[in-house]
């Protein structure tokens, strides 16, 4: 990116003493204020590549000639136009946390509180932000060059920025005024691209061999799958370990709200949703994708995650023979359930609670996360019509057990046999060759 400047271009500027910091301070947030107020859709082609980088450089330069800002030396301006482009197209004072592979998770609380959580660890850093309109600017600027639009009617903003990274993509949530009152406030995880194999998830004590063989059997017999836990506890993870084991003549549709889900299966489609910026009414949510599913020839639907009425329309494509997996935050594989059907009246269904809860057996398995790790995996074995509830079959369970030396160690163990549904299906499986014998059988 070229940020040497010729001083002849700005002859107003005279000599004078080192900028003091603050001075320079304000000077960049309010150069960067004018730039993502006024120069929106430049940025937004920049990063685009519809237009080369050396144009947001002249709009600085006229921001600085028509303001009579003094620099002292060509160095100072350099260093001026490359704090400018840091925050334009970089991540300004936090890049460094950015750029680390061991760190998951950069959370901006305020101005002076920024905090990382690295090895799953919660640290607080010395990072700050100089000012609350720096930290806002800073806000705004990811939302433009991530294709989000911040305002007060869209004060929140979950983005992805996929491209910044050769190896993570990054899911961005913004939270502005007037929601937050303690100052603007970021989130941004790491997701790597290169995801990791289910040997890496075994290294890391995310699930043992025993559990890596029931699984990939799960995916090929084509079970219903749902993934459960609180946010960070490596659904996405382990979903995408178990992309990779797709049967190749399956053809399949992902749908989320931002890029976390990828796979090199070839019989893929890939869609993402499109939330409503300022003033434009185009909207296309997980319902309205779900919805637009149903009518096409599909062996597997997946939603990365679901959380409002869309609930209703996957299920309901689930009901009707699709295979399909999603995620739901719950606090526990049982209940689950629960909290699925919560979210199926969101839909306003007239359809009664237990009618719901039947509907969601055609769930063949639920998995519950929970600090990284497989805690729970338990299949949904059928409807127990005389007391009308789900029949639960747990399979594998994460323990913790006391050692002799008064430590604890935790450990996965069996503790059932797969129930006669998920067989039936791992049965016909085996016969359509899609597992290819009894050494791939639950």
């Amino acid at each position: 990116m070229p940020l040497i400047v010729d001083l002849d271009d700005l002859n107003y500027l005279h000599q004078v003493s080192n900028m003091p910091k603050k001075n320079l301070n304000e000077t960049i947030d309010n150069i960067v204020d004018y730039l993502v107020k006024n120069c929106a859709l430049l940025i937004n082609d920049i990063e685009k590549n519809k237009k080369p980088v050396t144009l947001i450089n002249d709009e600085i330069l006229k921001y600085i000639k028509s303001n009579k800002i003094s620099v002292v030396s060509q160095n100072n301006l350099n260093m001026l136009l490359t704090s400018i482009n840091n925050y334009i197209w970089g991540y300004g004072p936090i890049q460094s946390f950015i750029n680390d592979r061991d760190i998951s998770d950069v959370y901006i609380f305020n101005k002076n509180c920024v905090a990382i959580k690295k090895y799953g660890k919660l640290q607080f850093t010395d990072i700050k932000f100089p000012t609350d309109k720096s930290l806002l600017n800073f806000c705004y600027n990811l939302a433009i060059k991530n294709g989000g639009s911040l305002s007060d009617i869209n004060a929140k903003q979950i983005l992805s920025d996929s491209k910044s990274q050769k190896d993570a993509i990054l899911r961005i949530d913004i939270v502005i005024d007037p929601i937050t009152y303690t100052g603007s406030q970021v989130e941004i995880r790491r997701l790597p691209k290169k995801k990791k194999s289910f040997n890496d998830l075994i290294k890391e004590g995310m699930l043992n061999a025993e559990i890596q063989k029931y699984l990939i059997t799960a995916v090929k017999s084509g079970l219903n799958i749902v993934w459960t836990g609180r946010g960070g506890s490596g659904k996405t993870t382990l979903i995408n370990a178990c992309l990779d084991y797709v049967p190749k003549q399956d053809v399949q549709l992902i749908m989320q709200e931002s890029e976390e889900l990828f796979t090199s299966h070839k019989a893929t489609f890939m869609q993402k949703v499109k939330k409503k910026q300022g003033e434009s009414d185009v909207e296309y949510t997980l319902k309205d994708l779900t919805i637009n599913a149903l009518l096409m020839s599909l062996d597997r639907m997946v939603i990365g995650e679901i959380k409002d009425e869309e609930a209703m329309e996957f299920f309901n494509a689930v009901y009707s023979g699709h295979i399909g997996w999603t995620s739901v935050h719950s606090p526990s594989s049982e209940e689950c359930m629960n909290k699925i059907v919560h979210l199926m009246k969101y839909s306003k269904t007239d359809l009664p609670r237990e009618d719901l809860m039947e509907m969601l057996t055609e769930i063949d398995l639920i998995i519950y996360m929970e600090d990284y790790k497989c805690c729970e995996l338990t299949e949904v074995a059928g409807w127990n019509e005389a007391k009308k509830k789900p029949l639960f079959n747990p399979v594998f369970k994460y323990t913790v057990k006391d050692k002799s030396d008064g430590s604890y160690r935790g450990e996965f163990i069996r503790i059932g046999d797969s129930c006669e549904k998920v067989m039936k299906k791992v049965k016909k499986a085996v016969v359509s060759g899609k597992l290819k014998g009894d050494g791939d059988i639950v």
